[in-house]
């Protein structure tokens, strides 16, 4: 009895896996950058800087590249940095101490590593004006929330969804950037 539950188990979490992959796989990365921001938007990113204890009075629209590129260099809140650093770090303990071996882990890393390919070939598209390092710094962000999204997907008894609301940004086709002079800034 007890190895059928543990296919069964595997085969449970296996099918959330594949649903997950599905799900990351067919985002469309940086559709809507520099366009108007959606309300929902405020919700996701309180719920996001919650996760981290930051708060925001304010979401701005970054607009053009010049102030994407400052904001990526030299203006970013390093509390944010600090906090979104910390909230991953205890993702990574809590999936350490979760039922799922090296293995996952493994196919976890090789399926954001398939996609960032795609997802650099998109930021490439639809960051017109960008320069080669902001293409890639966009990917990478958009590749390092995918992971910690899964991450965050995966691990049992979450409560704080941070990485999911970060990653349903980018599914609205968004570029969350950082929080700055306490607004939170979005291209």
């Amino acid at each position: 009895m007890s190895g059928s539950k543990s296919k069964s188990d595997s085969t449970k979490k296996r099918n959330s896996f594949e649903d997950l992959v599905a799900e990351i796989s067919s985002v469309e990365w940086f559709e809507n950058v520099g366009s108007e921001v959606p309300g929902r938007i405020r919700y996701l990113v309180d719920k996001y800087l919650a996760g981290l204890g930051c708060t925001t009075d304010s979401i701005r629209m970054v607009r053009d590249v010049r102030q994407l590129e400052d904001c990526i260099k030299n203006n970013f809140d390093p509390t944010w940095m600090a906090a979104e650093s910390t909230a991953f770090n205890n993702l990574l303990d809590q999936f350490d101490q979760s039922k799922y071996d090296e293995t996952f882990n493994v196919e976890v890393q090789q399926v954001i590593s398939n996609l960032s390919s795609r997802i650099l070939m998109l930021a490439d598209n639809r960051l017109t004006g960008s320069n080669r390092y902001l293409t890639r710094v966009a990917a990478g962000s958009a590749a390092e929330t995918c992971f910690r999204y899964v991450l965050e997907s995966t691990v049992d008894n979450r409560k704080s969804k941070t990485f999911t609301s970060k990653f349903e940004m980018f599914q609205m086709g968004r570029w969350p950037l950082c929080l700055s002079n306490g607004s939170y800034l979005i291209y």
